[in-house]
């Protein structure tokens, strides 16, 4: 049958040939690069300096940041992977019609609700490691000093579950865009960072090579974040009329992860934390509250 349909036969047509060579524009950095161009592969080439660089700081070290990453990636894996594989599709649609602005407000949207939602992931990471990596780790032969030096280096790898999220969200923008040298050149500025503080900085303990880790895409995200308000405008810096608000909100953030808390138990100041943050957040930023509850809404009235 597959013959008879003429599967097996050459018919080249110019629409064939354009998607072919739209689709080669867009692979080509991606295999070129061996995978560096790609947020998958970016990713991976960083995990694996940080852990050459581990191994030579003591036995232990690699299981640390191993079992560290592989919690953090959680919150990574459950936000930004979804929202880049269902984004992809209509925003390359958007491109081919040429709607620049609605693609602008998707992708202001995109980086309101993910520093909404993720900074207090970070938060809470940060502030109950210990916990956490206790919670899911802390038993047969992983010791109390496993326990301890894996949310060490969970700790240095949280400031990188919002910028790493936002990476792999805005890569398939880039696709998206036709602009797969930009994710490269991203890419590129990502492993240079990492390489420099690696070698210049200090790689005393796994905190620190996970802070070089997440100092990297931090910096790699902030060169994206320049480019996008060069290629769509003002249009799309979040929050452009709720300054007070994500100040306030991103305040409360940094404060709680600077100022020196004593833990009375387990999950006290994180939930302290996070209902300071529900509440500056319901009051301060009504849109997205309304949204949150249409939401919900809409979700009952479908069950």
């Amino acid at each position: 049958q597959c013959w008879q349909l003429g599967f097996f036969w050459s018919s080249p047509s110019q629409s064939a040939d354009d998607a072919l060579r739209s689709m080669f524009k867009i692979a080509k950095p991606v295999l070129l690069s061996f995978g560096l161009a790609g947020s998958a592969g970016l990713l991976l080439y960083c995990q694996l300096l940080v852990r050459s660089y581990g191994s030579l700081t003591g036995e232990g070290s690699v299981a640390s940041l191993v079992y560290a990453f592989r919690i953090y990636e959680v919150p990574v894996s459950l936000t930004a992977n979804i929202a880049a594989i269902m984004l992809l599709p209509a925003l390359s649609r958007l491109h081919a019609e040429g709607s620049v602005q609605r693609i602008t407000e998707i992708c202001r949207d995109i980086l309101e609700w993910g520093i909404i939602l993720l900074a207090p992931i970070v938060v809470m990471v940060y502030l109950e490691a210990a916990v956490i990596v206790e919670l899911l780790f802390g038993y047969g032969r992983f010791n109390a000093s496993d326990v301890e030096r894996t949310a060490v280096a969970l700790q240095g790898f949280a400031p990188a579950i919002l910028f790493e999220a936002g990476i792999v969200v805005f890569y398939r923008v880039l696709y998206a865009l036709h602009r797969p040298k930009m994710a490269l050149a991203v890419s590129l500025l990502v492993v240079a960072v990492l390489i420099a503080a690696l070698v210049a900085g200090p790689t005393e303990d796994e905190k620190d090579l996970a802070l070089a880790f997440s100092v990297s895409f931090v910096i790699g995200m902030g060169f994206l974040a320049i480019f996008l308000v060069r290629y769509f405008g003002r249009g799309v810096v979040p929050f452009s009329r709720r300054l007070l608000a994500i100040t306030v909100l991103m305040g409360i953030c940094l404060l709680t992860s600077v100022v020196p808390i004593p833990q009375v138990a387990p999950m006290t100041v994180g939930g302290i934390f996070l209902m300071v943050y529900s509440l500056a957040f319901v009051t301060l930023l009504p849109a997205h509250r309304a949204a949150i509850i249409n939401l919900f809404i809409r979700r009952g009235l479908e069950r």
